[in-house]
Protein backbone atom coordinates (compact mmCIF):
# COMPACT_ATOMS: atom_id res chain seq x y z
CA UNK A 1 0.00 0.00 0.00
CA UNK A 2 1.49 3.60 -1.11
CA UNK A 3 1.69 6.68 0.41
CA UNK A 4 -2.06 8.08 -1.69
CA UNK A 5 -3.73 4.86 -0.66
CA UNK A 6 -2.95 5.41 3.02
CA UNK A 7 -3.99 8.72 2.69
CA UNK A 8 -7.09 7.54 0.98
CA UNK A 9 -7.85 5.55 3.67
CA UNK A 10 -7.09 7.84 6.65
CA UNK A 11 -9.25 10.01 4.91
CA UNK A 12 -12.28 7.38 4.72
CA UNK A 13 -11.31 6.99 8.52
CA UNK A 14 -11.53 10.10 9.45
CA UNK A 15 -14.67 10.74 7.09
CA UNK A 16 -16.65 6.99 9.10
CA UNK A 17 -15.70 8.53 12.63
CA UNK A 18 -17.03 11.69 12.38
CA UNK A 19 -19.98 10.53 10.57
CA UNK A 20 -20.40 8.13 13.45
CA UNK A 21 -20.34 10.63 16.00
CA UNK A 22 -22.48 12.65 14.29
CA UNK A 23 -25.20 9.27 14.75
CA UNK A 24 -24.18 9.46 18.45
CA UNK A 25 -24.83 13.32 18.70
CA UNK A 26 -28.16 12.69 16.98
CA UNK A 27 -29.02 9.40 19.28
CA UNK A 28 -28.52 11.82 21.93
CA UNK A 29 -30.05 14.79 21.21
CA UNK A 30 -33.33 13.09 19.82
CA UNK A 31 -33.35 11.11 23.37
CA UNK A 32 -33.46 13.74 25.47
CA UNK A 33 -36.13 15.83 23.27
CA UNK A 34 -38.43 13.04 22.89
CA UNK A 35 -37.55 11.19 25.75
CA UNK A 36 -38.88 11.99 29.62
CA UNK A 37 -34.94 12.61 30.36
CA UNK A 38 -35.62 15.67 28.51
CA UNK A 39 -37.54 19.01 29.62
CA UNK A 40 -39.59 19.06 26.82
CA UNK A 41 -41.28 15.95 27.49
CA UNK A 42 -41.73 16.34 31.01
CA UNK A 43 -42.80 19.68 31.02
CA UNK A 44 -45.67 18.93 28.28
CA UNK A 45 -46.38 15.75 30.87
CA UNK A 46 -46.06 17.72 33.90
CA UNK A 47 -48.52 20.71 32.45
CA UNK A 48 -50.79 18.39 31.36
CA UNK A 49 -51.33 16.20 34.76
CA UNK A 50 -51.55 20.19 36.23
CA UNK A 51 -54.07 20.86 33.95
CA UNK A 52 -56.67 17.77 34.94
CA UNK A 53 -55.70 17.95 38.72
CA UNK A 54 -56.63 21.72 38.32
CA UNK A 55 -60.22 21.20 37.36
CA UNK A 56 -60.91 18.53 40.29
CA UNK A 57 -58.52 20.32 42.57
CA UNK A 58 -61.07 22.29 45.07
CA UNK A 59 -62.79 18.53 45.75
CA UNK A 60 -59.60 16.48 46.20
CA UNK A 61 -58.80 19.41 49.05
CA UNK A 62 -62.35 19.01 50.49
CA UNK A 63 -61.95 14.85 50.46
CA UNK A 64 -58.38 15.01 52.20
CA UNK A 65 -58.81 18.20 54.48
CA UNK A 66 -59.21 15.48 57.36
CA UNK A 67 -56.48 13.25 56.27
CA UNK A 68 -58.97 10.57 56.02
CA UNK A 69 -60.94 9.35 53.49
CA UNK A 70 -64.29 7.50 53.46
CA UNK A 71 -65.50 4.99 50.98
CA UNK A 72 -68.38 7.27 49.74
CA UNK A 73 -64.96 9.42 49.11
CA UNK A 74 -63.56 7.03 47.49
CA UNK A 75 -66.26 6.82 44.74
CA UNK A 76 -66.00 10.49 44.13
CA UNK A 77 -62.22 10.03 43.63
CA UNK A 78 -62.59 7.54 41.35
CA UNK A 79 -65.23 9.14 38.85
CA UNK A 80 -62.34 12.10 38.71
CA UNK A 81 -60.72 12.50 35.36
CA UNK A 82 -57.08 12.48 36.96
CA UNK A 83 -57.63 8.61 37.98
CA UNK A 84 -59.53 7.59 35.26
CA UNK A 85 -57.14 8.73 32.75
CA UNK A 86 -54.24 6.71 34.73
CA UNK A 87 -53.11 3.88 33.08
CA UNK A 88 -50.75 3.05 35.91
CA UNK A 89 -50.74 2.83 39.90
CA UNK A 90 -52.00 5.76 41.71
CA UNK A 91 -52.22 7.01 45.06
CA UNK A 92 -53.12 9.21 47.51
CA UNK A 93 -50.11 9.58 50.34
CA UNK A 94 -50.72 11.83 53.52
CA UNK A 95 -47.68 14.21 53.74
CA UNK A 96 -47.98 15.15 57.55
CA UNK A 97 -47.56 13.16 60.05
CA UNK A 98 -46.53 9.07 59.18
CA UNK A 99 -47.06 9.65 55.45
CA UNK A 100 -49.10 6.36 54.60
CA UNK A 101 -51.17 5.94 52.09
CA UNK A 102 -54.54 6.32 52.08
CA UNK A 103 -56.01 5.23 48.78
CA UNK A 104 -54.14 3.40 46.68
CA UNK A 105 -55.59 1.56 42.93
CA UNK A 106 -54.10 0.35 40.16
CA UNK A 107 -50.88 -1.55 39.26
CA UNK A 108 -47.49 -0.81 37.18
CA UNK A 109 -47.25 -3.94 34.33
CA UNK A 110 -43.48 -3.54 34.45
CA UNK A 111 -42.48 -7.21 34.57
CA UNK A 112 -40.55 -9.11 32.09
CA UNK A 113 -43.12 -11.82 31.26
CA UNK A 114 -44.84 -9.15 29.45
CA UNK A 115 -44.65 -9.15 25.50
CA UNK A 116 -42.05 -6.68 23.82
CA UNK A 117 -40.88 -6.00 20.09
CA UNK A 118 -37.96 -4.35 18.97
CA UNK A 119 -39.15 -0.47 18.77
CA UNK A 120 -39.69 -0.94 22.53
CA UNK A 121 -36.41 -2.18 22.71
CA UNK A 122 -34.86 0.63 20.65
CA UNK A 123 -36.85 3.03 22.11
CA UNK A 124 -35.76 1.75 25.91
CA UNK A 125 -32.08 1.73 24.30
CA UNK A 126 -31.89 5.23 23.50
CA UNK A 127 -32.80 6.26 26.63
CA UNK A 128 -30.32 4.08 28.55
CA UNK A 129 -28.05 5.33 25.76
CA UNK A 130 -29.17 8.87 27.20
CA UNK A 131 -28.73 8.41 30.44
CA UNK A 132 -25.48 6.80 30.30
CA UNK A 133 -24.33 10.40 28.23
CA UNK A 134 -25.59 12.35 31.06
CA UNK A 135 -24.37 10.76 33.73
CA UNK A 136 -20.77 10.44 31.92
CA UNK A 137 -20.50 14.27 30.91
CA UNK A 138 -23.54 15.89 32.75
CA UNK A 139 -22.74 14.06 36.77
CA UNK A 140 -22.07 17.71 37.85
CA UNK A 141 -25.11 19.07 37.37
CA UNK A 142 -27.75 19.15 40.17
CA UNK A 143 -30.80 16.93 39.86
CA UNK A 144 -32.33 16.83 43.26
CA UNK A 145 -35.99 17.53 43.27
CA UNK A 146 -36.36 16.70 46.63
CA UNK A 147 -36.62 20.50 48.46
CA UNK A 148 -38.80 21.74 45.35
CA UNK A 149 -42.01 21.49 47.33
CA UNK A 150 -40.28 24.42 50.11
CA UNK A 151 -42.01 22.92 52.52
CA UNK A 152 -40.35 20.99 56.23
CA UNK A 153 -41.54 17.83 55.06
CA UNK A 154 -39.75 15.03 53.42
CA UNK A 155 -41.12 13.87 49.66
CA UNK A 156 -42.80 10.74 50.27
CA UNK A 157 -40.74 7.79 47.98
CA UNK A 158 -42.70 4.59 46.99
CA UNK A 159 -40.49 1.63 47.93
CA UNK A 160 -39.82 0.42 45.29
CA UNK A 161 -36.31 -1.61 43.96
CA UNK A 162 -35.15 1.48 41.75
CA UNK A 163 -32.93 4.37 41.17
CA UNK A 164 -33.82 7.71 39.90
CA UNK A 165 -31.80 8.82 36.77
CA UNK A 166 -33.86 12.21 36.16
CA UNK A 167 -35.95 14.59 37.94
CA UNK A 168 -38.55 17.68 36.41
CA UNK A 169 -40.95 19.99 38.19
CA UNK A 170 -43.31 23.09 37.77
CA UNK A 171 -42.38 24.83 40.71
CA UNK A 172 -44.77 24.36 43.54
CA UNK A 173 -47.35 22.29 41.44
CA UNK A 174 -45.92 19.05 40.05
CA UNK A 175 -42.98 16.93 40.01
CA UNK A 176 -41.82 13.99 37.50
CA UNK A 177 -39.04 11.35 38.11
CA UNK A 178 -37.86 8.75 36.04
CA UNK A 179 -37.09 5.09 37.47
CA UNK A 180 -35.15 2.55 36.11
CA UNK A 181 -35.99 -0.75 37.51
CA UNK A 182 -33.94 -4.02 38.42
CA UNK A 183 -33.39 -6.79 36.68
CA UNK A 184 -37.37 -8.03 36.26
CA UNK A 185 -38.20 -4.40 35.31
CA UNK A 186 -38.56 -4.50 31.11
CA UNK A 187 -39.19 -0.95 30.83
CA UNK A 188 -38.64 2.65 32.63
CA UNK A 189 -40.81 4.31 35.10
CA UNK A 190 -42.73 7.56 35.07
CA UNK A 191 -43.70 8.89 38.26
CA UNK A 192 -45.41 12.07 38.70
CA UNK A 193 -46.29 13.56 41.83
CA UNK A 194 -49.10 16.83 42.33
CA UNK A 195 -49.28 18.04 45.68
CA UNK A 196 -52.34 18.85 47.28
CA UNK A 197 -51.81 22.24 49.44
CA UNK A 198 -53.96 22.22 52.77
CA UNK A 199 -53.70 25.09 55.63
CA UNK A 200 -50.62 26.43 52.82
CA UNK A 201 -48.79 23.35 53.29
CA UNK A 202 -48.55 19.95 51.53
CA UNK A 203 -50.96 17.74 53.05
CA UNK A 204 -51.50 15.52 50.38
CA UNK A 205 -49.37 13.79 47.75
CA UNK A 206 -50.91 12.57 44.36
CA UNK A 207 -48.30 10.27 43.31
CA UNK A 208 -48.74 8.39 39.64
CA UNK A 209 -46.73 6.08 38.47
CA UNK A 210 -46.83 3.93 35.05
CA UNK A 211 -44.26 1.85 32.68
CA UNK A 212 -42.67 3.93 29.71
CA UNK A 213 -43.70 0.93 27.31
CA UNK A 214 -46.07 3.47 24.68
CA UNK A 215 -43.60 6.03 25.19
CA UNK A 216 -40.43 3.82 23.98
CA UNK A 217 -42.07 2.25 20.98
CA UNK A 218 -43.26 5.78 20.13
CA UNK A 219 -39.66 6.78 20.30
CA UNK A 220 -38.23 3.65 18.75
CA UNK A 221 -40.92 4.69 15.70
CA UNK A 222 -39.61 8.06 15.60
CA UNK A 223 -35.75 6.82 15.99
CA UNK A 224 -35.71 4.32 13.28
CA UNK A 225 -37.46 7.19 11.09
CA UNK A 226 -34.42 9.70 11.57
CA UNK A 227 -31.46 7.12 11.16
CA UNK A 228 -32.74 4.54 9.30
CA UNK A 229 -31.94 6.85 6.38
CA UNK A 230 -29.06 8.30 7.96
CA UNK A 231 -27.36 5.02 7.94
CA UNK A 232 -28.81 4.35 4.49
CA UNK A 233 -27.35 7.84 3.41
CA UNK A 234 -23.66 6.43 5.56
CA UNK A 235 -23.58 2.99 3.86
CA UNK A 236 -23.74 4.89 0.26
CA UNK A 237 -21.12 7.64 1.16
CA UNK A 238 -19.00 4.69 2.14
CA UNK A 239 -19.62 2.80 -0.68
CA UNK A 240 -19.21 5.84 -3.45
CA UNK A 241 -15.77 6.78 -1.53
CA UNK A 242 -14.47 2.91 -1.61
CA UNK A 243 -16.01 2.74 -4.84
CA UNK A 244 -13.99 6.36 -5.76
CA UNK A 245 -10.75 5.41 -4.28
CA UNK A 246 -10.66 1.91 -6.19
CA UNK A 247 -11.25 4.06 -9.61
CA UNK A 248 -8.98 6.33 -8.69
CA UNK A 249 -6.12 4.22 -8.20
CA UNK A 250 -6.69 2.03 -10.99
CA UNK A 251 -6.46 5.24 -12.69
CA UNK A 252 -3.52 6.44 -11.46
CA UNK A 253 -2.29 2.81 -11.97
CA UNK A 254 -3.32 2.74 -15.40
CA UNK A 255 -2.15 5.74 -16.47
CA UNK A 256 1.54 5.02 -14.92
CA UNK A 257 1.41 2.02 -16.66
CA UNK A 258 0.30 3.42 -20.17
CA UNK A 259 2.70 6.62 -19.50
CA UNK A 260 5.35 3.95 -18.96
CA UNK A 261 4.85 1.71 -22.43
CA UNK A 262 4.40 5.06 -24.07
CA UNK A 263 8.14 5.97 -23.15
CA UNK A 264 9.55 2.68 -24.36
CA UNK A 265 7.99 2.85 -27.19
CA UNK A 266 9.23 6.37 -27.68
CA UNK A 267 12.94 4.82 -26.51
CA UNK A 268 12.76 2.57 -29.43
CA UNK A 269 12.01 4.96 -31.53
CA UNK A 270 14.71 7.47 -30.26
CA UNK A 271 17.43 4.55 -30.08
CA UNK A 272 16.51 4.06 -33.52
CA UNK A 273 17.84 7.47 -34.16
CA UNK A 274 20.45 7.46 -32.53
CA UNK A 275 21.70 4.19 -34.59
CA UNK A 276 21.27 6.06 -37.97
CA UNK A 277 23.07 9.09 -36.82
CA UNK A 278 25.94 7.26 -35.34
CA UNK A 279 26.51 5.57 -38.58
CA UNK A 280 29.53 6.80 -41.43
CA UNK A 281 28.52 7.03 -44.93
CA UNK A 282 31.16 6.27 -48.00
CA UNK A 283 29.18 8.05 -50.84
CA UNK A 284 25.65 10.12 -50.72
CA UNK A 285 23.83 7.38 -51.51
CA UNK A 286 23.96 5.69 -48.48
CA UNK A 287 23.56 9.10 -46.52
CA UNK A 288 20.11 9.51 -48.60
CA UNK A 289 19.05 6.21 -47.74
CA UNK A 290 20.15 6.96 -44.29
CA UNK A 291 18.34 10.30 -44.38
CA UNK A 292 14.89 8.47 -45.82
CA UNK A 293 15.01 6.32 -42.79
CA UNK A 294 15.44 8.79 -39.68
CA UNK A 295 12.72 10.87 -41.24
CA UNK A 296 10.56 7.78 -41.66
CA UNK A 297 11.14 6.97 -37.51
CA UNK A 298 10.62 10.86 -37.23
CA UNK A 299 7.11 10.97 -38.95
CA UNK A 300 6.21 7.91 -37.38
CA UNK A 301 7.33 9.70 -33.84
CA UNK A 302 4.86 11.88 -34.83
CA UNK A 303 1.75 10.00 -35.95
CA UNK A 304 2.85 7.79 -32.14
CA UNK A 305 2.31 10.96 -29.84
CA UNK A 306 -0.70 12.50 -32.20
CA UNK A 307 -2.03 8.57 -31.58
CA UNK A 308 -1.44 8.53 -27.93
CA UNK A 309 -2.74 12.19 -27.11
CA UNK A 310 -5.94 11.04 -28.67
CA UNK A 311 -5.94 7.97 -26.98
CA UNK A 312 -5.59 10.04 -23.86
CA UNK A 313 -8.33 12.22 -24.42
CA UNK A 314 -11.31 9.58 -25.61
CA UNK A 315 -10.22 8.06 -22.09
CA UNK A 316 -9.94 11.03 -20.64
CA UNK A 317 -13.29 11.83 -22.02
CA UNK A 318 -14.84 8.34 -22.12
CA UNK A 319 -15.69 8.93 -26.05
CA UNK A 320 -14.71 5.55 -26.96
CA UNK A 321 -11.20 3.97 -28.10
CA UNK A 322 -9.61 4.43 -31.30
CA UNK A 323 -10.70 4.29 -34.36
CA UNK A 324 -11.44 0.81 -35.62
CA UNK A 325 -11.92 1.37 -39.32
CA UNK A 326 -8.72 2.37 -39.80
CA UNK A 327 -6.69 0.60 -42.46
CA UNK A 328 -2.95 0.12 -42.84
CA UNK A 329 -0.49 -1.13 -45.97
CA UNK A 330 1.50 -3.72 -44.20
CA UNK A 331 4.79 -2.99 -45.80
CA UNK A 332 4.57 0.27 -44.54
CA UNK A 333 4.43 -1.74 -40.76
CA UNK A 334 6.89 -3.77 -41.90
CA UNK A 335 9.75 -1.22 -43.23
CA UNK A 336 9.01 1.09 -39.63
CA UNK A 337 9.68 -2.54 -37.72
CA UNK A 338 13.05 -2.59 -39.99
CA UNK A 339 13.67 0.88 -39.34
CA UNK A 340 13.34 0.68 -35.41
CA UNK A 341 15.11 -2.43 -34.73
CA UNK A 342 18.42 -1.91 -36.90
CA UNK A 343 20.62 -2.95 -34.57
CA UNK A 344 19.18 -5.62 -32.90
CA UNK A 345 19.33 -9.60 -33.86
CA UNK A 346 16.50 -9.72 -35.72
CA UNK A 347 15.56 -11.33 -39.69
CA UNK A 348 12.84 -10.82 -41.51
CA UNK A 349 11.03 -13.61 -43.69
CA UNK A 350 8.54 -12.31 -45.46
CA UNK A 351 6.69 -15.08 -47.52
CA UNK A 352 4.57 -12.88 -49.62
CA UNK A 353 5.05 -10.66 -53.01
CA UNK A 354 6.23 -7.63 -52.30
CA UNK A 355 4.93 -5.51 -55.38
CA UNK A 356 1.48 -6.68 -53.96
CA UNK A 357 -0.23 -4.27 -51.45
CA UNK A 358 -1.60 -6.23 -48.24
CA UNK A 359 -3.55 -3.79 -46.57
CA UNK A 360 -4.73 -5.06 -43.07
CA UNK A 361 -7.42 -3.86 -40.64
CA UNK A 362 -5.94 -1.45 -37.61
CA UNK A 363 -4.38 1.67 -37.02
CA UNK A 364 -0.32 2.07 -38.06
CA UNK A 365 1.06 3.33 -34.82
CA UNK A 366 -1.43 0.94 -32.55
CA UNK A 367 -0.32 -2.24 -34.52
CA UNK A 368 3.52 -1.61 -34.23
CA UNK A 369 3.20 -0.93 -30.49
CA UNK A 370 1.20 -4.12 -30.32
CA UNK A 371 4.02 -6.20 -32.85
CA UNK A 372 6.57 -4.20 -30.76
CA UNK A 373 5.99 -5.82 -27.70
CA UNK A 374 6.20 -9.21 -28.69
CA UNK A 375 9.90 -8.15 -30.50
CA UNK A 376 10.68 -6.90 -26.93
CA UNK A 377 10.00 -9.85 -24.96
CA UNK A 378 12.02 -12.15 -27.55
CA UNK A 379 14.79 -9.61 -27.22
CA UNK A 380 14.69 -9.99 -23.36
CA UNK A 381 14.53 -14.03 -23.28
CA UNK A 382 16.45 -14.63 -26.50
CA UNK A 383 19.28 -16.70 -26.60
CA UNK A 384 22.26 -14.60 -27.64
CA UNK A 385 23.56 -15.79 -30.60
CA UNK A 386 20.26 -16.87 -31.88
CA UNK A 387 18.47 -14.59 -34.17
CA UNK A 388 14.55 -13.45 -33.97
CA UNK A 389 12.64 -14.58 -37.27
CA UNK A 390 9.78 -12.63 -37.86
CA UNK A 391 8.59 -14.10 -40.47
CA UNK A 392 5.40 -13.52 -42.64
CA UNK A 393 2.60 -15.54 -44.85
CA UNK A 394 -0.91 -15.15 -46.26
CA UNK A 395 -3.72 -17.66 -44.29
CA UNK A 396 -6.87 -17.41 -46.00
CA UNK A 397 -8.26 -13.96 -45.33
CA UNK A 398 -6.08 -13.56 -42.38
CA UNK A 399 -2.57 -11.90 -42.65
CA UNK A 400 0.30 -13.85 -40.06
CA UNK A 401 2.60 -12.23 -38.14
CA UNK A 402 4.75 -15.09 -36.81
CA UNK A 403 7.73 -13.25 -33.96
CA UNK A 404 10.22 -16.47 -33.32
CA UNK A 405 12.83 -16.82 -30.26
CA UNK A 406 15.08 -19.60 -28.88
CA UNK A 407 14.23 -18.33 -25.40
CA UNK A 408 12.85 -20.57 -22.64
CA UNK A 409 9.61 -21.04 -23.56
CA UNK A 410 6.32 -20.80 -21.46
CA UNK A 411 4.27 -23.38 -19.69
CA UNK A 412 0.66 -24.32 -20.47
CA UNK A 413 -0.20 -22.49 -17.25
CA UNK A 414 1.68 -19.33 -18.44
CA UNK A 415 0.05 -19.25 -22.16
CA UNK A 416 -3.26 -17.95 -20.48
CA UNK A 417 -1.92 -15.81 -18.23
CA UNK A 418 0.83 -13.83 -20.19
CA UNK A 419 -2.11 -11.56 -21.76
CA UNK A 420 -3.68 -10.56 -18.13
CA UNK A 421 -3.00 -7.13 -17.19
CA UNK A 422 0.12 -6.46 -15.08
CA UNK A 423 0.44 -10.07 -15.23
CA UNK A 424 5.05 -10.67 -16.01
CA UNK A 425 7.28 -12.87 -15.70
CA UNK A 426 10.32 -10.57 -16.32
CA UNK A 427 9.83 -8.05 -13.93
CA UNK A 428 8.65 -5.69 -16.38
CA UNK A 429 5.10 -3.80 -15.95
CA UNK A 430 2.80 -6.62 -17.48
CA UNK A 431 1.24 -4.13 -19.80
CA UNK A 432 2.80 -5.02 -23.18
CA UNK A 433 1.12 -8.15 -24.00
CA UNK A 434 -1.85 -6.90 -22.35
CA UNK A 435 -2.60 -3.75 -24.92
CA UNK A 436 -1.06 -6.11 -27.81
CA UNK A 437 -3.59 -8.63 -27.25
CA UNK A 438 -6.47 -5.85 -26.83
CA UNK A 439 -5.32 -4.00 -30.19
CA UNK A 440 -5.19 -6.71 -32.24
CA UNK A 441 -8.52 -8.27 -31.37
CA UNK A 442 -10.56 -4.84 -31.10
CA UNK A 443 -9.56 -5.34 -35.33
CA UNK A 444 -11.05 -8.46 -35.73
CA UNK A 445 -7.64 -10.34 -35.66
CA UNK A 446 -6.37 -12.63 -32.90
CA UNK A 447 -2.93 -12.88 -30.76
CA UNK A 448 -1.63 -16.31 -29.49
CA UNK A 449 1.41 -18.34 -28.24
CA UNK A 450 2.95 -21.32 -29.53
CA UNK A 451 6.00 -23.51 -28.74
CA UNK A 452 8.50 -23.16 -31.39
CA UNK A 453 9.75 -26.53 -32.83
CA UNK A 454 13.51 -26.67 -31.11
CA UNK A 455 12.86 -24.53 -28.25
CA UNK A 456 11.72 -20.90 -27.71
CA UNK A 457 8.40 -19.64 -28.67
CA UNK A 458 6.26 -18.63 -31.49
CA UNK A 459 3.96 -15.57 -31.07
CA UNK A 460 1.35 -15.38 -33.92
CA UNK A 461 -0.41 -11.93 -34.62
CA UNK A 462 -3.29 -12.49 -36.98
CA UNK A 463 -4.71 -9.49 -38.95
CA UNK A 464 -7.58 -9.24 -41.05
CA UNK A 465 -6.81 -8.62 -45.02
CA UNK A 466 -9.26 -5.81 -46.39
CA UNK A 467 -9.83 -6.98 -50.41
Amino acid sequence: MNIAQIKVWLILLLSTFILLIGIVFSIFLSSLYLSPLGQNYAKKELNKVNKIVENDYSILKEVFKDFTISNEEKIVIDNLNIVKNNSGNIKFIIQERDRKVLYNKGIINNFTDKPSNNLISIGKFSIDFAAFFKKVFFYKVKNDCNDYFRNPYTVFQDKIEVYEIQCSFNLNKSMMRIYKGGDLNSSYIIAKSIPIYIDNKVGVVIYLSSDARNLEEDLGIILLSILTPVIFSIFLVSFFIIYLQRYLRLKINSNWINAKNIAHNLKNKTNAIKFYNSKNFDNIKMYRNNSIKINNIISNLDDFIETSLNTARNDHYETGDHDRKDFTDFFTIIDLLQNLYPSKNIDFNLNIDRKKKYVIKGEKNKIIEAISASIDNSLYWNISDKKIIISVNINNNFLELIVRDRGPGISNKDKKNIFLKEYSKSGGNGIGLYLAKNIVVSYGGNLYPLDRKGGGLDMVYKFKLIN
